[in-house]
């Protein structure tokens, strides 16, 4: 397991990885696009509100690491649906 030692900023996770292999998940992208999204994204943010906003949003977005990349203070760990791992610039 991965350790992320924080101080003054906070992680959360979100992603469709339970119900994935069903061909669904509980996220649902509000425009009906479908494509490669991440299974799994993981956000370190100034404020928990963020890390969890931008996790959920991760998950439907077509590119989602150009969209954290242009967030100030703000990392990404996402997991695709073939198991490779995709970490932002600022992911430690």
């Amino acid at each position: 397991p991965a350790v992320c030692a924080l101080k003054g900023q906070a992680m959360a996770t979100s992603g469709n990885y339970e119900s994935a292999a069903k061909g669904y998940g509980h996220l649902i992208d509000p425009l009906g696009r479908k494509g490669v999204r991440p299974v799994s994204a993981t956000v370190i943010a100034p404020t928990a509100m963020e890390a969890d906003a931008f996790a959920t949003a991760l998950c439907v977005m077509d590119n989602p690491m150009a969209f954290i990349e242009r967030m100030p203070h703000t990392s990404c760990c996402l997991i695709m649906p073939d198991g490779s791992v995709h970490r932002s610039s600022r992911w430690a």
